[in-house]
């Protein structure tokens, strides 16, 4: 467009890349419209923790001893905190599941 000091051949976004604020300044800059950008939503992925034994950290005591037979939910606030900063989807906690008698 008029103005712009972007070159017509320079790239501003790239397929599959993931959109930043400033892509959408630099796509509006060129004179694309949002509505002609196609994106894909990011997946959600689901993390629960299974098992009789697992137990929520807020469960546990103030004077940290666990319950005899029972052991802390660690890895799933690890995973969901991986997925979180990964970026490339949407974790959600489905919190502990217990295991079929």
């Amino acid at each position: 467009p008029i103005g712009c000091d972007i070159p017509s051949e320079f790239i501003v976004l790239s397929k599959g890349e993931k959109i930043q604020p400033v892509h959408m300044a630099l796509l509006a800059q060129v004179g694309i419209s949002l509505d002609d950008v196609q994106v894909k939503r990011l997946p959600r992925v689901g993390v629960l923790s299974t098992g009789n034994e697992v137990l929520a950290s807020s469960k546990l005591s103030s004077d940290k001893q666990q319950p005899r037979g029972k052991i802390p939910d660690a890895n799933r606030p690890l995973l969901l905190s991986q997925l979180y900063t990964y970026g490339n989807c949407i974790p959600v906690d489905l919190g502990i599941v217990a295991d079929d008698d």
